[in-house]
C-alpha cells in the first residue's frame, strides 16, 4: 500500500487579498485541508495575519519567512521601475533571495514533520528558475501558464523594456543552469502547450505532464436559463486592474460600439490604474 501524501506547498506567497498568483496555493492549501490532506504552508510573511485569520484550525500548519534587506532594497527599487521590467528584475532577485531561506526552512521542517513531497506551484512563468533543489523528497512544481506573445497593438512596453525582457528570456537556460530546481525536480507541470515550447531548453527533458489548471467552480457557477430575456448587453471584465491587462483597450472597445446597442460594462476589481480607469471611462 502506497504511503499517504504529505506535502509541504512552498510559495512566496499565499493570499486571496493579494490576487494573482498568491491565490493559487492559498485554494490549494484551502482545498487540501478540506478533504483532510495532512499539508503545510511555507510562505513569506507578508501574508501572516490574513493566513491565520483564514485557517485559524490549521495555525500550526503554517510556517513563515521573514523580510530580509534584500527584499527590502529590492521593494524600493522596483518602484522606481515599469510593473513589467519590476518582476523580470528585482523581483525575481528578490523572489530568489526568498527561496535560498525557504530551501533551508524546507530542510528542517522535512526532518521534522516528514513530509515526503514538495510542491512549489508559483510562479508561473515556465523560466524563471527555482531553489528547491538538493532536498531528500521529490519536488513537483506548477502547473507553470507562462510563454504569451502579445499582439503588436496590445503591446505597449518601451523598446528599453522589450529589450531587457528579450535578454532575460534568451539567457534563461544559463539561469536554470545556476539555479537547476526545475530541472532536479521530480515532475514539471505545465497548463498548456505553449507553456511547453516556452520553458528553458535545458530542461525540456524532464519529465513533463500537461495539466489544464484553469477550471470554473460549479458549485459557485453554474448556468440557468435567464427568467427575462433582456436586449440589453452585459460585459464584464474580472480581475486587477493593471496595466498588462489593457483595461483601456476595453473601455475604448464599448465607446465605440454603435449607440444603437444598448449595453452595460461592469468592471470589477482593483488595482494601481483604478483612478486611470476611471478618469477614462468619465
Amino acid at each position: 500500500m502506497a504511503p499517504l501524501a504529505k506535502p509541504l506547498i512552498v510559495a512566496e506567497h499565499a493570499s486571496a487579498k493579494f490576487g494573482g498568483e498568491a491565490l493559487i496555493p492559498f485554494q490549494y492549501f484551502k482545498h487540501m485541508r478540506e478533504i483532510n490532506v495532512e499539508v503545510h504552508l511555507l510562505v513569506h510573511e507578508r501574508t501572516r495575519e490574513e493566513l491565520r485569520e483564514s485557517f485559524p484550525r490549521d495555525v500550526e500548519r503554517l510556517h513563515f519567512v521573514s523580510d530580509s534587506r534584500i527584499n527590502v532594497w529590492c521593494h524600493r527599487l522596483g518602484g522606481l521601475l515599469p510593473d513589467r521590467l519590476t518582476n523580470f528584475t528585482v523581483g525575481a532577485l528578490s523572489h530568489l533571495d526568498t527561496q535560498v531561506r525557504q530551501r533551508r526552512l524546507a530542510n528542517v521542517l522535512i526532518r521534522s514533520h516528514g513530509f515526503n513531497i514538495i510542491h512549489e506551484p508559483i510562479p508561473v512563468s515556465p523560466k524563471q528558475p527555482s531553489m528547491m533543489f538538493g532536498l531528500s523528497v521529490p519536488v513537483v512544481i506548477g502547473p507553470m501558464n507562462g510563454g504569451m506573445d502579445y499582439p503588436p497593438n496590445y503591446d505597449f512596453a518601451s523598446r528599453f523594456e522589450r529589450a531587457m525582457i528579450a535578454l532575460l528570456r534568451w539567457t534563461s537556460s544559463f539561469w536554470n543552469r545556476i539555479f537547476p530546481g526545475k530541472s532536479q525536480a521530480s515532475l514539471l507541470l505545465v497548463a498548456n502547450k505553449r507553456t511547453l515550447d516556452a520553458l528553458p531548453s535545458s530542461i525540456k527533458r524532464k519529465r513533463i505532464l500537461e495539466v489544464p489548471e484553469n477550471g470554473v467552480d460549479l458549485e459557485r457557477f453554474c448556468c440557468r436559463v435567464a427568467e427575462q430575456k433582456s436586449e440589453r448587453f452585459l460585459i464584464v471584465y474580472l480581475g486587477r486592474l493593471v496595466d498588462w491587462k489593457r483595461v483601456d483597450l476595453l473601455i475604448e472597445a464599448c465607446a465605440k460600439l454603435p449607440r444603437t446597442l444598448e449595453f452595460n460594462l461592469e468592471i470589477i476589481g482593483d488595482g494601481v490604474l483604478r483612478n486611470n480607469l476611471q478618469d477614462q471611462v468619465d
